[in-house]
Protein backbone atom coordinates (compact mmCIF):
# COMPACT_ATOMS: atom_id res chain seq x y z
CA UNK A 1 0.00 0.00 0.00
CA UNK A 2 1.42 3.39 -1.05
CA UNK A 3 0.39 6.66 0.64
CA UNK A 4 1.57 10.25 0.43
CA UNK A 5 2.53 11.54 3.87
CA UNK A 6 4.03 14.34 5.91
CA UNK A 7 7.35 13.41 7.50
CA UNK A 8 8.59 15.12 10.66
CA UNK A 9 12.16 14.06 11.44
CA UNK A 10 13.96 15.07 14.63
CA UNK A 11 17.68 14.32 14.65
CA UNK A 12 19.56 14.80 17.93
CA UNK A 13 23.30 14.33 18.23
CA UNK A 14 24.95 14.07 21.65
CA UNK A 15 28.72 14.55 21.87
CA UNK A 16 30.20 14.48 25.37
CA UNK A 17 27.95 16.97 27.20
CA UNK A 18 26.83 18.88 24.10
CA UNK A 19 23.39 18.14 22.62
CA UNK A 20 22.35 19.49 19.22
CA UNK A 21 18.97 18.93 17.56
CA UNK A 22 17.59 19.55 14.10
CA UNK A 23 13.99 19.10 12.97
CA UNK A 24 12.63 19.03 9.44
CA UNK A 25 9.11 18.63 8.10
CA UNK A 26 8.69 17.56 4.49
CA UNK A 27 6.47 15.53 2.20
CA UNK A 28 7.19 11.90 1.44
CA UNK A 29 5.82 8.60 0.23
CA UNK A 30 5.10 5.75 2.68
CA UNK A 31 4.81 2.12 1.57
CA UNK A 32 3.40 -0.55 3.89
CA UNK A 33 3.37 -4.26 3.12
CA UNK A 34 2.66 -7.05 5.59
CA UNK A 35 4.23 -5.33 8.62
CA UNK A 36 7.22 -3.90 6.76
CA UNK A 37 7.64 -0.32 5.63
CA UNK A 38 9.58 1.88 3.25
CA UNK A 39 9.61 5.68 3.51
CA UNK A 40 11.07 8.08 0.88
CA UNK A 41 11.56 11.82 1.25
CA UNK A 42 13.97 14.59 0.30
CA UNK A 43 16.21 15.84 3.11
CA UNK A 44 17.93 19.24 3.13
CA UNK A 45 21.01 19.46 5.33
CA UNK A 46 21.61 23.13 4.47
CA UNK A 47 20.98 25.43 1.49
CA UNK A 48 23.29 23.55 -0.86
CA UNK A 49 23.32 19.99 0.51
CA UNK A 50 20.39 17.65 -0.05
CA UNK A 51 19.72 13.97 -0.47
CA UNK A 52 16.87 11.62 -1.17
CA UNK A 53 16.44 9.57 1.97
CA UNK A 54 14.94 6.08 2.16
CA UNK A 55 14.17 4.51 5.54
CA UNK A 56 13.01 0.90 5.55
CA UNK A 57 12.56 -2.05 7.85
CA UNK A 58 14.57 -5.18 7.23
CA UNK A 59 13.06 -6.79 10.33
CA UNK A 60 11.55 -5.71 13.66
CA UNK A 61 15.02 -4.99 15.09
CA UNK A 62 16.77 -3.77 11.92
CA UNK A 63 16.27 -0.44 10.12
CA UNK A 64 18.08 0.73 6.98
CA UNK A 65 18.71 4.44 6.25
CA UNK A 66 19.97 5.25 2.75
CA UNK A 67 20.97 8.74 1.56
CA UNK A 68 21.55 9.39 -2.16
CA UNK A 69 22.67 12.79 -3.45
CA UNK A 70 25.13 15.29 -1.98
CA UNK A 71 25.45 12.96 1.02
CA UNK A 72 25.66 9.28 0.14
CA UNK A 73 25.58 6.51 2.69
CA UNK A 74 23.81 3.34 3.72
CA UNK A 75 23.38 2.95 7.46
CA UNK A 76 22.05 -0.17 9.14
CA UNK A 77 20.73 0.20 12.68
CA UNK A 78 20.31 -3.30 14.13
CA UNK A 79 19.92 -4.29 17.75
CA UNK A 80 22.71 -6.57 18.94
CA UNK A 81 24.95 -6.03 15.91
CA UNK A 82 27.50 -3.37 14.93
CA UNK A 83 27.58 -2.26 11.27
CA UNK A 84 30.22 -0.32 9.31
CA UNK A 85 29.29 2.27 6.71
CA UNK A 86 31.14 4.34 4.14
CA UNK A 87 29.93 7.95 4.58
CA UNK A 88 30.44 10.38 1.66
CA UNK A 89 29.83 14.14 2.04
CA UNK A 90 30.87 17.19 -0.02
CA UNK A 91 33.58 17.72 2.64
CA UNK A 92 35.15 14.26 2.44
CA UNK A 93 34.67 10.57 3.13
CA UNK A 94 35.01 8.46 6.25
CA UNK A 95 34.23 5.03 7.61
CA UNK A 96 31.79 4.99 10.52
CA UNK A 97 30.48 2.29 12.81
CA UNK A 98 26.84 2.11 13.92
CA UNK A 99 25.85 0.32 17.13
CA UNK A 100 22.12 0.39 17.97
CA UNK A 101 21.06 1.33 21.49
CA UNK A 102 17.29 1.10 20.93
CA UNK A 103 14.65 0.83 18.22
CA UNK A 104 10.98 1.63 18.93
CA UNK A 105 8.88 0.93 15.86
CA UNK A 106 5.33 2.18 16.33
CA UNK A 107 4.51 2.32 12.61
CA UNK A 108 1.36 0.86 11.09
CA UNK A 109 -0.23 1.16 7.66
CA UNK A 110 -1.64 4.49 8.92
CA UNK A 111 1.75 6.00 9.83
CA UNK A 112 2.97 6.53 13.39
CA UNK A 113 6.35 7.03 15.02
CA UNK A 114 9.74 5.37 14.62
CA UNK A 115 12.46 6.11 17.21
CA UNK A 116 16.06 4.95 17.03
CA UNK A 117 19.12 5.61 19.16
CA UNK A 118 22.60 4.51 18.16
CA UNK A 119 26.23 5.31 18.77
CA UNK A 120 28.52 6.42 15.97
CA UNK A 121 32.22 5.68 15.99
CA UNK A 122 34.86 6.96 13.62
CA UNK A 123 37.71 4.51 13.11
CA UNK A 124 36.66 2.60 16.27
CA UNK A 125 36.56 5.65 18.64
CA UNK A 126 33.02 6.49 19.81
CA UNK A 127 32.28 10.06 18.78
CA UNK A 128 28.57 10.63 19.36
CA UNK A 129 25.17 9.19 20.10
CA UNK A 130 22.30 9.90 17.71
CA UNK A 131 18.62 9.85 18.48
CA UNK A 132 16.26 9.98 15.51
CA UNK A 133 12.50 10.26 15.72
CA UNK A 134 10.43 10.03 12.53
CA UNK A 135 6.72 10.84 12.68
CA UNK A 136 4.72 9.80 9.63
CA UNK A 137 1.41 11.60 9.27
CA UNK A 138 -0.97 10.20 6.65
Amino acid sequence: MKKNCTVRLTDTQIEEEKKQSMEITTQGVFFWNDGRFLLRFEEFFDEDIRSETTVSSKSKNCISIVHRGDITTELTVELGKRHNSHYVTPYGELMIGIDAVSIENGLTENGGTLRMAYSIDYYAAVAATKEITIDIII
